[in-house]
Parts: structure tokens; sequence; C-alpha cells
């Protein structure tokens, strides 16, 4: 997509505008709206090898590969989506228990400081292999080194960053020798090689603002993913939070392809970390406090705390998700709640068919979502929440409208609608009637989730929240 990273947060983090809401009690527009859908190793490190690859890299390389055998890594298709110059097709083969935070936390570091997608160095070859890296396993990366014409230093340190990552610390050693006085080399690569060799944690995405390298982006966004899945071991859940949302808001604004399983699999990793995090009543979080009275209920606590704090953004599910409240007989007098300081707010990526819930400037949940097709396309812009439906009708220019039920409606169980300057854009989430769907371009411009997620959604996302969609 190749969105300026600096513009894409600050539209996300400080959008301007704030739309009254327009209640429509049916869902209508053109898909009423619609759905959517879906080594070298070189001479320094073995001879016979390095001698191969002055000659022909892919000797070299094979021979590499061969001793990554029984090696674990992902599984499945990587279901690339095009992006950036080489995007056009697939790419190849704190503590929860810790005192909560208060209302006037420091904020997150802006990740609107990171250098902009476009402005990344790199030939489309490296552009490539740097997707490969942070995407594929050690097997995968080998083998297209072994394809390579990129100078063998640089070659050798994706070898050694993909080696260590495999947790091959022998293989990764032998790539690494001298690279620590190659002049092909930055500094910061130098120092992020160095990271990946001592299994040492690298610091948060934002520290990388004014790097000009795709290797040096890709290898922080693979380091700090294999930071997350260690935080997430140890019970570190705010730090693993934190590391898996930095990777799937820098894999999402690259200019290279995307790869459907990575994306899962981060997903997946912040799912777990936010459930010992954001949706942890204990969690290290921003907030406020409101206890309840005798005859509240989740609707009037929401209505006072609005009345209380005006600059908060709430819905009665997202006030008990945070509260780890089964329903509203949880609810007794005198019992303290917490309500989140960070506004929700939603970032759709086109090219990657991600869709992140975000509270400030962190990724809290993410799932995969259809686009428009081809001549409906989803458009890119600022939206706010609308109204929110369960069981919608359908409703078609010139058709009769279709409820909810009948299997010529594509909307599944929940709709979201969209407003753009106040007006309905017909455009929204919804679910479906065809979960393989989702993840494709097939729909008419709306974004089409699984149901199980649409709901979810749903309960957690106000009216009133803003909605980024970028390319």
């Amino acid at each position: 997509m190749r969105l300026f990273w600096g513009l894409g947060f600050a539209l996300v983090v400080a959008l301007g505008f704030w739309v009254g809401f327009r209640g429509r009690g049916q869902v209508e527009g053109h898909e009423s709206s619609g759905f959517l859908d879906e080594s070298s190793v070189s001479e320094r490190s073995d001879p016979a090898l390095g001698a191969a690859a002055a000659g022909a890299p892919g000797a070299a390389w094979a021979a590499g590969a061969a001793g990554a055998a029984g090696e674990q890594g992902p599984t499945g298709p990587t279901g690339s989506a095009g992006k950036g110059a080489v995007g056009k097709g697939q790419a190849p083969a704190p503590n929860p228990a810790a005192a909560p935070a208060s209302a006037k936390a420091a904020p997150a570091a802006p990740l609107a400081t990171l250098p902009a997608a476009r402005a990344l160095q790199g030939s489309e070859e490296e552009i490539e292999i740097a997707a490969i890296l942070l995407h594929r396993p050690w097997s995968e990366v080998s083998v297209r080194l072994g394809q390579s014409r990129l100078p063998e230093d640089r070659r050798n340190l994706f070898a050694a960053v993909s080696a260590s990552l495999a947790g091959d610390r022998e293989r990764a050693q032998g790539f690494a020798k001298g690279l620590d006085k190659s002049d092909e080399l930055s500094a910061r690569e130098r120092a992020l090689l160095a990271s990946a060799l001592q299994a040492a944690p690298v610091a948060p995405v934002a520290a990388a603002a004014g790097t000009d390298s795709v290797a040096a982006m890709a290898i922080t966004l693979a380091l700090r993913a294999r930071d997350g899945a260690r935080m997430l071991a140890a019970g570190r859940h705010a730090e693993a939070a934190s590391a898996f949302s930095e990777v799937l808001l820098g894999d999402a604004l690259a200019n290279w392809p995307s790869d459907r399983t990575a994306l899962q699999r981060w997903s997946d990793g912040l799912n777990q970390a936010q459930a010992g995090h954001r949706w942890n009543v204990k969690g290290n979080w921003p907030s406020v406090t409101i206890t309840v009275k005798s005859g509240d209920s989740l609707t009037s606590l929401r209505q006072r705390a609005l009345k209380e704090h005006s600059g908060l953004l709430l819905c009665t599910g997202l006030i008990q998700r945070v509260n780890q409240l089964r329903n509203e007989k949880d609810l007794h007098p005198g019992d303290v709640l917490r309500l989140p300081t960070d506004r929700a707010h939603m970032v759709v990526d086109i090219s990657t068919r991600w869709v992140l819930y975000m509270m400030g400037n962190e990724v809290v949940s993410a799932w995969e979502g259809g686009v428009g097709k081809p001549g409906n396309d989803t458009v890119p812009g600022n939206y706010v929440i609308g109204g929110k439906l369960k069981n919608p009708t359908w409703f078609r220019p010139g058709a009769k409208p279709v409820p909810f039920g009948d299997p010529e409606n594509p909307l599944g169980t929940r709709w979201l609608a969209w407003l753009s300057n106040g007006v309905d854009s017909s455009l929204g989430f919804h679910g479906t009637t065809d979960p393989s769907s989702v993840g494709g371009a097939v729909s008419s411009g709306c974004i089409r989730m699984r149901n199980e997620d649409v709901e979810v959604l749903y309960e957690i996302l106000p009216e009133k929240a803003e909605v980024l969609v970028q390319p």
C-alpha cells in the first residue's frame, strides 16, 4: 500500500473530525450496504561452499538449506497480497497484576515517528527477500538467497538473522562472521544483527525512526515478533501486546508483499497477550474509575461516566469486556469499575485485508477482513461509526429489502455503518453467510468479517469511533 508512516498514524491517532450520529434503523445503500470480502555461506565460514558461491550463488545456498531439515516453521499457503513495487502477486514461497495506570499515564510512543514506507531503501530483490525474512521460515529464506545476486555480505546478513530466528545459533554465527566490519551494512543493520545473535530484545519499533533500510525495518519487525512470543510465554502480557501491535502496524504500512499466514500468527499472539492486558481488569492500561450505585445498569453507568468524563468514548459492551463482567448480574453496589481513557478506533488496511481494533496507539484485536471487488473497490478515507444493528436487513437501490436469514442476504449477523462527513456512506463492517470468502475481494465495497469476529467488534466498538481505511 506504500502509505507514509507518519501520515498514516497522524490520521489514526489525531483524526480531527467529530461527527453527529444519524440513526438509520435499517441498513441502506448499494450493499446495504453490500458486503465485502474478502545461505549464502561465505568463504570465511566454509571454504568449499564459499568457492561454489563465487561462481553460482544458488549452489552454496542450496547446500546451506540442506542442513535445515526438521526445522519448524509456519505451514499452509502464504495468502500474500501485493503491496508496493514487488507486490504484484504472492510473496515467495508490564505484568498484568501491576497496579492499574492512572488516567494521566504517559501515552505510548507514537508510531508517527516511523519513516515513510516509500523512503525505505532497497532494490526490488532486497524488498522481496526482506518480506520472506519477516514472514517465512529459514528454509524458504535460504532457498531464495540461493537465487540472489545481492552482495555477499547482504546475503549473509539475511541468512544470519533468519538462522538465528530459527534457533540455529552455530549456522547464524557462521554467516555473521566478519559482518561487524562490513561496509555493505549500516550501523543500524550491524546493531540489529548483534541483537539477533545474542537473542537480546530489541527496542520498540519507534526507536527505528530515521532508518532508511528495508532490511533494517524487516529485521526489526522480525525480532519484535520474536520478543512478543517470548514475553507472552513469560506471562509479560503488556510487553507482548506492544510487540505484536508494532509488528502488525509495521507490516501493514511497509512496501513489501504481505503474508496471510504471518498476519494470522501475529494476530493470534496479540489476542492472547491482550487477554492479560487490555482485556484484563488488572492490566496496566490508562483508566478512570466509576463506582456502581444501587439500581445501576451498564447503560446508566455509561451515561453517568460520559457526564463525569466528557472525553471518554464508551459503549456498554466495552465496559463489560474490560471489567471481565459476564453480564449485568455481576454489578453490585460499591463495585469500582475501570473505564479506558484511550479512545477506541479502527484501522482497515486494504492491501493486507486486515482489520485492526485500536486503543490509543496500540492494536488490541486484529482480524482478517474482505474488501471490495474490482469496480466496487473499498474507498480509502476517514469514516465514523454510525448505527449498529443485529440481524440486519439488506437494502439495495431499486430492489426489495432482503430480510435477515434469507439466503440472498449476505450481511451476516451484524452491521456497523460508516458515516462520511455525517452522511451514511452505505459502507460498513458486517458479517457473512460465506466465511470462506473473508480475505477475498468480492464485496460491493464494505468490509466483510466472519460472524464470530464482527459480533465481538459490535460489542466493543462505540458509535462515533473513528475508522481509517488505508490503501
